[in-house]
């Protein structure tokens, strides 16, 4: 779980630091001087990079959301069977006991 949010968190700075480039390479005079065709190309690349960690970033977290509610379902689960359990035993122990005598 916690590599998960890890890696989503990895995603998101990759995807901030491609932007501030974009902004950053647009603004400045070398950008300026380099054709208008690069540019767009570069600028392309860097879209579809941004595309796709984002859609990574999602599949992550619906990931994560379906684990999550998965992991809360067995907790549930888990604390119903000890309940169960529990009972059993104090059944089994009072049969036990009864029987003794």
């Amino acid at each position: 779980m916690a590599h998960l949010v890890e890696k989503i968190v990895a995603l998101e700075s990759r995807a901030a630091l491609l932007e501030r480039t974009v902004g950053t390479a647009a603004a400045s005079p070398a950008a300026a001087a380099l054709p208008s065709a690069d540019i767009k190309g570069r600028l392309s690349e860097i879209l579809a990079a941004i595309e796709k960690d984002r859609s990574e970033a999602e599949a992550i977290r619906a990931e994560r959301d379906a684990l999550q509610s998965e992991n809360e379902a067995l907790k549930e689960q888990v604390a119903k069977l000890n309940y169960r359990c529990k009972h059993l035993v104090r059944a089994l122990d009072e049969n036990d006991k009864a029987a003794k005598k």
